[in-house]
């Protein structure tokens, strides 16, 4: 079971910045390319006592260039994470590829198939990203 705590401490070894108590940010090179995709890290409490850590990553401003089917299509052949969508309080949104995990189930005693694992989160993101 991993902690919040050690969480932090892996993700600092990807040079991440805290935004927030709860929040972490970190940009990841893509493989092959000059390009670096964000990636944020959070912690998630959803009462009275489960943890999770989510990590995602942004695809971009919805509806602003990407259709949204051509979003779904690409990502219909990915196998990692998911689709969510942040509603700006001043309009507009952003459409993320992202994943939460119980803190419950991670181990990190070896963290670095937790940072590889964002990694190909990233990846993801990327390739949906210049594909549609």
């Amino acid at each position: 079971m991993a902690t919040w705590s050690q969480v932090e401490s892996a993700i600092k070894l990807l040079s991440a910045e805290q935004l927030n108590n709860t929040m972490w940010s970190t940009e990841l090179h893509i493989d092959g390319t000059d390009r670096t995709q964000r990636v944020f890290v959070a912690y998630e409490l959803v009462p009275p006592d489960m943890e999770f850590v989510k990590v995602s990553s942004p695809i971009d401003s919805a509806g602003a260039i990407m259709d949204p089917g051509s979003v779904l299509q690409q990502f219909g052949s990915l196998t990692v994470g998911s689709l969510s969508y942040l509603q700006f309080s001043q309009g507009g949104g952003m459409l993320f590829i992202g994943t939460s995990i119980p803190l419950w189930v991670l181990d990190l005693s070896n963290p670095h198939p937790f940072l590889l694992y964002m990694h190909v989160l990233a990846q993801a993101a990327d390739t949906v990203k210049t594909k549609t």
